[in-house]
């Protein structure tokens, strides 16, 4: 104890050595560390103009891409109307697959319009091709409901988009299904005469089949047959329907998407 007391004591008697603190004038603590002389005002407003000007034309830029991509989305719109009117001709005429194609590339133009699914829908079940009527259906009501959200849509039919979908559900054999279909098309539009058809149909059909065995329900939805595009097609014959359609389309880059299309068509069924 007492030998850490004289140490401390020792410490006591130790003299440090006294330093004087100058204050930094304002010159010298402005000045700048070595780095060049400061940039003058013109310099800083220099360099402030160039960079509103850049950003400026930059954002011309992206307002010319978004123009220029607004400009290619209403003439492809536009086409698509010209490519209706000539699938409503094909169908008029009989000529399904041509209308099946052009109504394809309607779609392709206009991808949210739920018209082009629903009137392909009606061309699927004329050629048979079930399970593409089915999915073209579904997809017409799809994108119905999420168009409708920014007003009407024209020339839509939503009761004959659940007829359409019960139609092909019905040759598909789900008649539980189907019906349910006819059933909302009938609320939606009473009286409807084709619907009230179809119904009528289903029902015939399903006490006749019913009061049989299993057999022949599975025998009936067989004979219904289910066509692809393989089987409507021979080879090159799409291609050679396909290159009438290229014609209609303009711009490069919907003829590109239209053939990736084709192939999409041809290995989907």
């Amino acid at each position: 104890m007492n030998e850490k007391k004289s140490s401390l004591t020792a410490l006591g008697r130790f003299n440090f050595p006294k330093y004087t603190y100058l204050p930094r004038t304002d010159t010298e603590s402005a000045k700048p560390a070595d780095k060049g002389d400061p940039p003058t005002f013109k310099e800083i407003e220099r360099r402030l103009q160039k960079n509103q000007l850049t950003h400026h034309i930059s954002l011309l830029h992206a307002s010319a891409a978004h123009q220029a991509e607004r400009v290619r989305a209403v003439e492809a719109k536009a086409k698509s109307v010209e490519l209706k009117e000539k699938a409503d001709k094909a169908f008029i005429d009989g000529d399904f697959k041509t209308a099946y194609i052009l109504l394809t590339g309607c779609q392709l133009l206009w991808i949210e319009n739920p018209v082009y699914s629903l009137n392909r829908a009606a061309v699927a079940i004329k050629l048979k091709m079930y399970h593409v009527a089915a999915t073209d259906a579904r997809i017409a009501l799809e994108k119905a409901d999420a168009a409708a959200r920014h007003g009407p849509i024209k020339g839509f039919n939503r009761a004959k988009a659940h007829y359409r979908y019960g139609q092909a559900l019905f040759h598909l054999g789900h008649w539980d299904l189907a019906q349910k279909e006819y059933e909302t098309a009938l609320e939606l539009q009473p009286g409807d005469c084709e619907i009230e058809r179809g119904m009528k149909e289903l029902k015939k059909i399903r006490k006749a089949v019913c009061t049989c065995t299993c057999d022949h329900h599975a025998r009936w939805v067989a004979e219904q047959g289910k066509v692809t595009l393989g089987d409507l097609f021979e080879r090159g014959e799409l291609e050679k329907a396909a290159d009438k359609v290229s014609e209609e389309l303009d711009s490069d880059w919907t003829i590109k998407e239209w053939k990736e299309c084709v192939k999409r068509m041809r290995y989907r069924q």
